[in-house]
Parts: C-alpha cells; structure tokens; sequence
C-alpha cells in the first residue's frame, strides 16, 4: 500500500468502526512496520486469541477502504461505478434513469477503448429492453449485437496476441539483458510470430498499440539493436501524444516510454533525443508517491549514465553520492528487485568511473557489495560480466591466488549455465595466460592481443551483447 492509502484507511477505519474493531488498527500497524511478513513475529507482537479471523477480518476491512479511496479514479473504477447504480435502478424499474447511466458508461467504453467492457454494456442493455418489454427496440438492439460482438472479439482477440508476446518480452528481459547465441533468437522470435504479422492499422486500442511499440521495442533492445528499438519507443510515445485523452490512464507507461528512450538515446550518443525526452520524463507528475519516486529515480539513474557515458567521471562520481534521498530510493527498489536494469545501470557505471580513475580498490569494493547482495544473479550475463571485472581488478591489485581460484569457480558456472560462449572462453584464456607471467611486456601484448578481439566482436551480433554494460575496450585503452 502506498502512504496516502495507509493514511486514508486509518482515518477511514477510526471514524467508522466500532470500538471492538479498534484492534484492528494495532494490527494494522504492526504489520505495516514489518519490510517482510514474518506471522510469527506477528502473532507474538499482537497477543490476544482468534489471530486468523482479526486477520481475514482486517483484509475485508482493507480492501472496502482501498475501493473507496480508488472510487472515480481511472475509467474501470467509473464504469463499474456506473454499472453497479445501473443495477439498483433497473431492479427498481426506474428505466430512464438506468437508460442514461448505461449511454454514459458506453460513451466512457468507447473513449478509452474498453472492449471487453464495450460487451458487457451490451448485455446490460440487453436486459433493459427485456425489462422494459419493447420489442421493436430489443430487436433492433440484437441484429447490431450481433454484427458488432464479432468485430469486438476479433479486436480483443488481437489484443490477446499483443498481450501474450508482451508477457514473454517482459519474462525474457527480467532473465537477461541481451540475446547471446542464435538459440536464445529463435526462441525470442517463436513468441513474436504472430505479433509481428499485425499491421498496426489493424489494433483496436490504444492499449494494444503502445503495447505492441513496446513489444518491438523490446525485441530490438534485448537483441542490441538499440537503434532500431529507439525507433520502436518513439513510435511508442508518439501514440501518447495522439492520445492525450488517455494518457492519465497509463502514466506508468508514458513515463516508462520517455525513460526507455532517454537511455537508448545515451547508447546511440543522441544528444538532442536524449534531451528532449528527458526534459520530458522530469516534467512527468504522478498520480501516486510512488510512481513520483520512479520517476526521480529514472531521472537520477539516466543523468549519471549520460554523464558516465560523456567520460566525466569524478562528477558522476560525486553526482551518485551526493542525494541521500535518491540513495534511499535506491536501497528500497533493490529490497523489492525491481528495477534491476536501472540497478545494473548504476552498478557498472560506478565501477567503470572508478576504474577509469584509477580507484581500483574503491571499485572492488562495489563489485564485492553486490556480489553479496541477495539478488546479484537476477540478470545472470549482468552477474557473469561482474566476475569478470571481480578476477581483472584482482589482476591489477596483484592478487593472483584470488584469480587463479576465481578462473576456475567462474568456468564451472559459465559452463554449468551454459554461457561459456566466445567472449566468455577468450576472457578466461587471458585470464589463465596473465597468472603465468610477471613479465610487464608479455602483460601488455596479452592485453593488448585481448583489446583487438573485443574490438572484432563488435562486429558480432552476439559476442557483442556480452560487454553492453562495460565497454572493456575503453578501459583497455586507457591502461595500455
């Protein structure tokens, strides 16, 4: 629950219940003090007998405060709203009356593009002209059902197929960032198959459409192709503003849309893309506190990448230490893994800074943190190339039993995972090869010789994606 939703059902629940529902606010509390359920902890704190029904009791007393705080605020809630006073009129025979509420909860439908609820408009009307006995209007009313449902099921039945490929993407790219081998491809275009067959001409809703933008966009991002997925996301916040109507409906959607293309403008080095939108994105109000905080965090996270990505360093460097309070926001999305793209975002951009200034031990320390981190294998080529820079710093700190252990820990898992691809078998080669000298010159051709492969796999549509976070080259650039 969000703040104003927890301070709404205090109010609500002390000005309208009993005084032996009191109780129930204690509970309340004690739950809402706890950052992960623990019942027993629970039990203990509250005292007392019939925990189970005080709690079953406490979550209907919830959920009517939930729908009274949400009542009218998005078009479901209205139409619902409308429908349920619908009812109470038709049962009275008050016709008229019920009459208008079901042309205005059809006039809302229709504005948002709401077909499932288009369909269930019609059944009610259905039952008006049944209830009122006027043939001639209930026989009009069924010759258009019947040639409009099919229309609305063909338009939801596209919508199921957007909907279906959007889950996979979304699934996809919570695994991994990037697409490694042709197999990883092919799977991800199986689940595109009929998505990328629809003409957008064809897409009912406005829904469906800016899911579809972001489907493709996806695609192309996950197969690093970021410009052509920048293209996808434009598209994408093109329909927003086609639809301003709409909007206050998906303000998570917009503001991820903008957020999407600030940091594809960041890795196509568009700076007036990268402008624009991120003007944009700030300018972005929410309904809630909590979409609020996303936005500042994305706006956070975008800045220092944009200047990490410029090679100014130290000011990112002091940028992403200097509010306390986006750190929080930080701490908290990490506790709940989300987010984990912007927190990789962050990551290796604090490593890189470090590195690239020399600050070894600063940026081992940072590596080390999140390895001991509960969630540094959620996106697992993100976790693979930290070992890598874990075993390198290492390297550089002259910590070659660390190293040694570390090569052969890090090839069981790259081969246990099966992520032992080029990139992955050329980097533990010159790993192996640099513990077996201490001579400065056979290092830096080793470096060197490593420098010019990472260059060819650029060229790569695979062995690229596996230095998409840390570019090793310029580094390498850098040291030789």
């Amino acid at each position: 629950m969000s703040q104003s939703e927890k301070r709404y059902f205090k109010i609500y629940a002390s000005r309208i219940y009993k005084k032996e529902n009191r109780p129930l606010l204690k509970l309340f509390d004690l739950i809402a003090q706890q950052s992960k359920y623990n019942e027993t902890k629970l039990k203990s704190s509250f005292g007392g007998t019939h925990f189970a029904q005080k709690k079953m009791l406490l979550q209907y007393k919830l959920m009517d405060s939930l729908k009274s705080f949400h009542q009218g605020k998005n078009a479901h809630s209205i139409l619902d709203e409308l429908l349920a006073e619908f009812r109470i009129l038709l049962n009275k025979s008050i016709f008229k009356h019920a009459e208008k509420k079901l042309k205005k909860a059809k006039q809302i439908a229709e504005d948002f593009e709401l077909f499932t609820e288009l369909i269930r408009i019609k059944q009610a009307e259905t039952e008006l002209y049944v209830a009122t006995t006027n043939a001639d209007t209930l026989d009009k009313h069924i010759k258009n059902m019947r040639l409009e449902i099919p229309e609305l099921v063909q338009l939801l039945d596209k919508e199921l197929i957007i909907e279906n490929a959007y889950i996979h993407f979304v699934k996809a790219n919570s695994e991994r960032e990037f697409i490694r081998n042709k197999e990883e491809l092919e799977n991800l275009k199986k689940s595109t198959t009929q998505i990328f067959k629809i003409n957008t001409e064809q897409i009912g809703s406005f829904h469906s459409k800016i899911q579809f933008y972001y489907t493709k966009g996806l695609y192309h991002y996950l197969s690093g192709d970021f410009t052509e997925s920048l293209k996808w996301f434009k598209k994408q916040d093109q329909s927003f503003t086609e639809h301003p109507h709409i909007n206050s409906e998906f303000q998570f959607e917009q503001a991820r849309t903008l957020a999407n293309i600030s940091l594809l403008s960041i890795k196509t080095r568009s700076s007036d893309s990268f402008r624009k939108s991120y003007a944009d994105l700030k300018n972005c109000v929410g309904k809630t506190q909590r979409l609020n905080n996303q936005i500042n965090y994305w706006c956070y996270v975008l800045k220092f990448s944009q200047m990490v990505e410029k090679g100014d360093y130290q000011h990112a460097i002091e940028f992403s230490t200097e509010n306390h309070q986006l750190d929080q926001l930080e701490i908290k999305f990490e506790i709940e893994n989300i987010l984990a793209t912007e927190r990789n975002l962050m990551l290796f951009g604090r490593v890189k800074s470090q590195m690239m200034l020399g600050q070894n031990k600063k940026a081992l320390y940072l590596i080390n943190t999140f390895l001991n981190s509960p969630h540094s294998e959620s996106q697992q080529d993100a976790y693979i190339l930290i070992r890598f820079l874990f075993l390198i710093l290492h390297l550089e700190l002259e910590n070659t039993d660390v190293v040694e252990n570390g090569i052969r820990s890090l090839e069981r898992y790259l081969k246990q995972k099966k992520r032992f691809f080029l990139f992955e078998e050329t980097t533990i080669n010159l790993l192996n090869k640099l513990c077996l000298t201490s001579n400065k010159k056979i290092k830096g051709n080793l470096w060197n010789d490593y420098r010019k492969k990472l260059s060819e796999f650029k060229q790569d549509p695979f062995e690229r994606n596996a230095t998409v976070n840390f570019n090793l080259v310029e580094w390498l650039e850098l040291k030789i």
